[in-house]
């Protein structure tokens, strides 16, 4: 199979453009972008021109910054943990400090926050998760409702996420 490759490079200056290519026709073969099209073996290279033109519509700057989120302590937390060998779901209502047992898992919540304008919109939840007879913490960090994949605990046997926080 003939791998035919084409590049782009932009130049310093930002009006110009260089071009550069390759070819190859052995299996597993890496371009080599730092050769110019018209130095390349084969012939057979599509080259296309590009010209950059700046004009009103186009701004070059620093990217939009994020808006600023104020978030509000809670007094606790709602986590759900659930054993992936029998299935069973079981929800742990904690308040700040509080541990409770998953099976072998001991979980702590060490604070909750949540974004003062939307209160059921998000959760955040400062956790550690300790393993019986393990020393290191299985896990130690902030988890995020929304995005419970983010920052999450790696163990075989249970699953531990935040749902919500809670003003008890």
């Amino acid at each position: 199979m003939r791998v035919l490759a084409a590049a782009l490079v932009l130049a310093a200056a930002p009006l110009s453009a260089q071009t550069f290519g390759v070819t190859g026709e052995e299996e597993g073969y890496v371009p080599d972008f730092s050769a110019p099209a018209e130095e390349t073996i084969g012939g057979g290279i599509i080259v296309e021109e590009l010209s950059v033109v700046t004009g009103e519509g186009l701004t070059i700057g620093r990217p939009r910054e994020a808006p600023v989120v104020q978030a509000a302590a809670a007094s606790g937390a709602v986590l759900r943990g659930l054993d992936k060998v029998n299935g069973q779901v079981v929800d742990l209502d904690l308040s700040v400090g509080e541990e409770a047992r998953l099976g072998r898992l001991t979980v702590r919540l060490e604070e909750c926050r949540y974004p003062v304008d939307n209160p059921s919109g998000d959760a955040f939840a400062l956790v550690r998760i300790e393993a019986e007879g393990i020393e290191t913490p299985s896990f130690e960090g902030w988890m995020i409702a929304s995005s419970p994949a983010l920052s999450a605990l790696e163990h075989p046997r249970y699953d531990v996420w935040v749902i919500r926080c809670n003003n008890v």
